[in-house]
């Protein structure tokens, strides 16, 4: 239980085929859902919710059939991180523009955008067409990524056809984050009770994009730990601490402390993630916050023992 956690981001990327393989998941017979093995983590939340309501018009527990379903790019919270880019070029084809951001040194930079990201594009000066005055207030202005065929190209819809490829000499584009389109995850008013170490909340931050956030208020968690397995001991004769086994009451003994990858925590956030925590209290965990590889939290009015 110790590696089991309560909140967490559903990735939406894993299959229920490749849980199996990695021991994530259990290796049973599923096959009473059809297909289920080829769903990712976030496809089978949303055909449980499908299900839940199947008494609903155009819902038959079905996600493909279904108008509850996930949306496009459910992963991305609040928004992408703001940010500005170079871009080298824009071309044209009918209202498709693609342009294709780079760094000081024109080599492909990594735009980060996703579909349906908002973006301002500016400094397009004219076109390679008869019209190119017109045809610069067309590539310029606020528009919505439609695609983002690598991660340094995307494609944005013009409001006309224009009668060239873009021209200018200082083309930026940067995101709008003035958007409301999605939030963080909001955990609030919870309990947790566990004896064998269960976690209570993870952002991981490899698992989502954009501000990469969770929410998190009234959150109470007592989660012992029974298993002794979790605990070594240290051996004052050979300076070594030895690790304990089932049975033999290490989980009892006030010198005991946690072996490595064993202690549960109760709120962590990793890899670029942001956990604001408004009144969280925790009884046993081995740790009460943990911040790893550029997360950041902000801790108000919480306590542990």
């Amino acid at each position: 239980h110790h590696r089991i956690t309560c909140f967490e981001f559903a990735d939406g990327l894993n299959n229920l085929s490749t849980l199996i393989t990695n021991g994530t998941v259990p290796n049973a017979d599923y096959t009473a859902v059809p297909n289920i093995l080829e769903r990712t983590d976030l496809d089978i939340y949303y055909q449980k919710v499908s299900k839940a309501f199947a008494t609903i018009p155009d819902t038959s527990g079905d996600p493909a059939n279904d108008q509850i379903q996930a949306r496009v790019e459910e992963n991305r919270i609040a928004g992408p991180i703001s940010d500005e880019y170079r871009v080298l070029q824009i071309t044209r084809n009918g209202q498709t523009a693609t342009a294709v951001t780079v760094d000081e040194f024109d080599n492909p930079r990594d735009h980060g955008f996703s579909v349906g990201v908002n973006i301002n594009v500016s400094g397009v000066t004219g076109s390679t067409g008869p019209s190119s005055e017109v045809d610069a207030s067309t590539f310029n202005g606020s528009f919505i990524v439609t695609s983002t065929p690598t991660g340094s190209t995307f494609t944005y819809q013009l409001s006309s056809v224009p009668t060239g490829n873009a021209v200018g000499s200082n083309i930026t584009v940067k995101t709008e984050i003035d958007t409301v389109d999605s939030a963080s995850p909001y955990a609030f008013n919870l309990s947790l009770r566990s004896v064998w170490g269960m976690n209570g909340m993870h952002a991981d931050g490899s698992k989502a994009t954009g501000f990469k956030s969770m929410v998190v208020a009234q959150f109470t968690g007592l989660s012992l730990q029974k298993d002794d397995r979790a605990f070594v001991r240290y051996n004052a004769s050979t300076g070594n601490y030895d690790a304990a086994v089932a049975g033999d009451g290490a989980h009892l003994d006030g010198f005991a402390e946690y072996r490595k990858g064993w202690a549960h925590e109760h709120i962590k956030c990793s890899n670029d993630s942001f956990i604001q925590a408004v009144s969280v209290f925790a009884v046993g965990y081995g740790t009460h916050f943990t911040a790893l590889s550029g997360a950041d939290m902000s801790i108000t009015n919480s306590n542990s023992n």
